[in-house]
């Protein structure tokens, strides 16, 4: 089967495109591509500051998308379904595999739930989404039958909460995959079984990784901007691959005790799953007379009896993981890409 692309109710050929000569940003990137462009233009998330603008290489992406369609091992025809963002790295590189696994795409708005635009009977095998969007689909009964005619699901763009992923394993019979990278390593360059507990990433062929001195992952990668490239995420390695503690600088320092605040996220979703609270939190920092910062936590969830949840959260946690402080939110704040934005969240919420 060739690449073809389904766009806004219109069918496209590659000769189609390659002809191209209007203004959608999607179709001119797909009309670049084909061209043999050698550089394309991408900006990172800012999820944890200003975007900055990065240079990527036909031969960065050409080889992450090779070695994507080795370590997916697709066992039927592929035909994909672009329901992210075309203009970040995620949702081009879908654009990219397409292009080079020769397979058809078709693209649907980047909506909360996507699926809800697509027919219960649907071609699609492959799907990347981010962890709110897969939240937003499992929350709908049609539209997970939908997703479970899927043959595999790739979820990215930000770390997925252990109640998310317990979901997902209950709920689904397919592939679930999530990704490990960024913009400056063309998306993912590793992958985790999100069925297997405690799984941890596993590097593509090809990817080589070592701690920096910081105890940062550093990736040496055909895929990545430089090589090797230092990352800010603190990580511990396996003879399996690696496990991602949390970003160097996304630590709480409270008494003395540094606290990574994506494992402490990790750890008491885990815990309120146990309990029965299926809900998406995120941990951030706040001033402390006595610590010098303590550790709160934001809860998308109705009012519940906070003193019983935190008392209950620090018999359980591991010594300083328990939060000092619990804010009952509706919804958290997230980025286009569908990150929460932990500091934007807490300068809403907290000072309520």
């Amino acid at each position: 089967m060739a690449f073809s692309l389904y766009h806004k109710q219109t069918k496209y050929t590659a000769e189609e495109l390659l002809n191209y000569s209007g203004t959608d940003a999607l179709l001119t990137f797909c009309s670049a591509w084909l061209k043999g462009q050698q550089q394309f233009e991408f900006f990172s998330s800012g999820s944890t500051g200003k975007p900055k603008t990065i240079l990527l290489s036909r031969e960065n992406m050409a080889w992450s998308a090779q070695a994507s369609g080795e370590a997916f091992q697709l066992r039927r025809q592929a035909h994909l379904l672009l329901a992210l963002q075309p203009n970040v790295i995620g949702g081009a590189m879908v654009l990219v595999r397409a292009m080079e696994w020769q397979v058809p795409v078709t693209v649907v708005e980047a909506a909360a739930n996507p699926l809800l635009q697509i027919e219960s009977n649907h071609p699609y095998t492959f799907l990347s989404l981010v962890p709110y969007q897969l939240e937003q689909v499992l929350s709908d009964e049609e539209s997970r039958e939908k997703l479970n005619r899927f043959e595999l699901l790739l979820l990215g763009g930000a770390p997925i909460s252990e109640s998310l992923r317990h979901q997902a394993v209950d709920q689904l019979d397919i592939r679930l995959l999530q990704s490990y990278g960024m913009t400056e390593t063309s998306s993912h360059i590793a992958l985790r079984n999100l069925r297997e507990e405690g799984a941890v990433y596993r590097p593509l062929p090809g990817v080589a990784l070592k701690l920096s001195e910081r105890g940062t992952l550093v990736i040496d990668s055909p895929s990545a901007i430089a090589r090797p490239l230092e990352t800010n995420d603190l990580a511990t390695l396996d003879p399996n691959g690696f496990s991602i503690l949390g970003r160097a600088d996304l630590v709480v320092n409270s008494g003395g005790i540094k606290i990574a605040i994506e494992e402490a996220e990790d750890q008491i979703s885990a815990y309120l799953h146990s309990l029965g609270i299926a809900r998406e939190l995120a941990c951030w920092k706040k001033p402390d007379p006595q610590l010098g910062e303590a550790l709160v936590l934001m809860l998308e969830s109705e009012p519940l009896d906070q003193a019983q949840l935190l008392l209950e959260l620090k018999s359980h946690l591991p010594k300083y993981k328990a939060p000092k402080a619990i804010i009952f939110v509706a919804s958290l704040l997230r980025s286009e890409s569908g990150k929460v934005l932990r500091e934007a969240s807490w300068l809403k919420y907290g000072q309520e």
